[in-house]
């Protein structure tokens, strides 16, 4: 069975296959028939069998138009919309890759802020024990220091001392030497109180005198004594700790 194709041609243009129009005037067109076969293919004017059919008997199909129209937006909605599926699908394929670099980033850089919290806690600990341990041993310099002068100090006060006691024992001395007197009874030491030298009682009568070689007391320290008008003159030596006299008055140094 064959199947047939209406094209309406313009009025001015003649028909494909079929006769020129007369030119005549009330001519309103004409109606090319193309014969096709099926599976074939489209009808082509001039190689298939064309037909006049008058315009009254025409009977276009108007319903073919939309329908392919339609087909072609749902291909064309369909192709659309399978390649936004799929751009929508290696989108979040790239969105999830990105979120887990986010993610090992974030990672990094907490670890990072926890090891620099460390490093300023270990810093300032360092510094904390530094500075207690140089304050310490500034401490300890200090101490020792002041100890060293401390004790140069009291040296000093010793020293002091020593020279105030031969200073006195000079000027005994010197008075000493310049009246020549052993004033009064008591102990007397030798060489600070005493000059060494040979003196006289002024009060020989009830006059009682030793040398000694301490001042203890001991009976053995004793290194010469007298008593009586009769021993009225000593000799005290250099090497003699002291001298001591009771009830002799004073002691005039004749030699």
């Amino acid at each position: 069975m064959h199947e047939q194709e209406v094209v309406r041609e313009d009025d001015a243009t003649p028909a494909v296959g079929g006769p020129e129009s007369d030119g005549g005037a009330g001519a309103t067109g004409s109606t090319t028939v193309l014969e096709r076969l099926p599976g074939v293919g489209p009808a082509v004017p001039g190689l298939l069998s064309t037909e006049e059919v008058p315009p009254s008997s025409r009977r276009p199909r108007r319903w073919v138009a939309p329908v392919a129209a339609g087909a072609a937006a749902l291909l064309v909605g369909a192709a659309v919309g399978g390649w936004i599926g799929a751009d929508a699908a290696d989108d979040q394929v790239r969105v999830d890759a990105l979120s887990g670099q986010i993610d090992d980033l974030q990672g990094q850089v907490d670890a990072l802020e926890t090891e620099v919290a460390d490093t300023r806690e270990q810093a300032e600990a360092d510094v904390a024990g530094a500075r207690a341990e140089a304050e310490s041993a500034a401490a300890a310099e200090y101490a020792a220091r002041q100890a060293e002068l401390d004790a140069r100090s009291a040296g000093l006060d010793g020293r002091e001392a020593d020279l105030a006691t031969r200073e006195a024992a000079v000027t005994v001395l010197e008075q000493q030497a310049a009246d020549g007197r052993i004033a009064g009874s008591g102990v007397h030491l030798v060489g600070t109180e005493v000059a060494p030298g040979t003196y006289r009682a002024t009060d020989p009568e009830d006059c009682y005198w030793e040398r000694r070689s301490g001042l203890s007391g001991d009976f053995d320290e004793i290194i010469a004594n007298g008593i009586g008008a009769g021993d009225a003159t000593v000799t005290i030596r250099a090497g003699d700790v002291a001298f001591s006299s009771e009830r002799c008055g004073s002691w005039e140094r004749i030699g």
